[in-house]
């Protein structure tokens, strides 16, 4: 006994399988326009940058082809290049920035051969500039293979009183060679 399907069943197939791929589309879309630091949400409190693609980073041109940790791009840093990729972001528009008391600035790094003189380096200053914090802190880099750095730096009350730009990025004090790559920001 073969069995029909009412007359329209194939325009009503079709039809739910267009909702249900614009519906699938649409989640995907806001999942990444979450991740958009210049989409102006203020649910954003992390981002990573493998260098991979032209970010938001200033001073990109530090960024080159080559050896990296992930894909194929990385920060060159040499006796040429004072300052990193550096990572800028204007907090008015963060609608919890009071809860948050720190900000965790990770990154790997590989040197050929042991380097020093390197400060991973965090400012903060008010729209006005009237406040402004900037802190560094040192570390060495060992040699041979890619390590990850874990910088944390305490955020002071300017932070979450006024509207400001935040600025985080590596300082090649003694303009050594090494490499920079897969950087994350983290506010916690």
């Amino acid at each position: 006994m073969q069995q029909r399907f009412p007359k329209n069943f194939q325009i009503a197939v079709l039809l739910f399988c267009f909702v249900f791929a614009m519906a699938a589309f649409s989640l995907v879309k806001l999942k990444v326009k979450n991740k958009d630091v210049t989409s102006g949400s203020t649910e954003i409190n992390s981002w990573f940058f493998d260098l991979e693609s032209n970010s938001i980073l200033e001073n990109g041109s530090t960024t080159k082809s080559g050896l990296a940790h992930s894909g194929t791009h990385s920060c060159k840093m040499d006796e040429n290049t004072e300052y990193s990729s550096t990572f800028i972001f204007n907090q008015e528009n963060l609608s919890n920035r009071s809860s948050f008391r720190e900000v965790v600035y990770s990154f790997y790094i590989f040197a050929e051969s042991p380097v020093d003189g390197v400060e991973a380096v965090y400012s903060f200053e008010t729209v006005n500039n009237k406040k402004s914090d900037w802190q560094n802190q040192a570390f060495n880099i060992s040699s041979g293979e890619w390590k990850k750095y874990e910088i944390i730096f305490p955020l002071n009350n300017d932070f979450r009183l006024y509207d400001g730009v935040m600025k985080l990025y590596v300082w090649n004090k003694n303009k050594q060679n090494f490499l920079i790559d897969d950087i994350a920001i983290n506010l916690r």
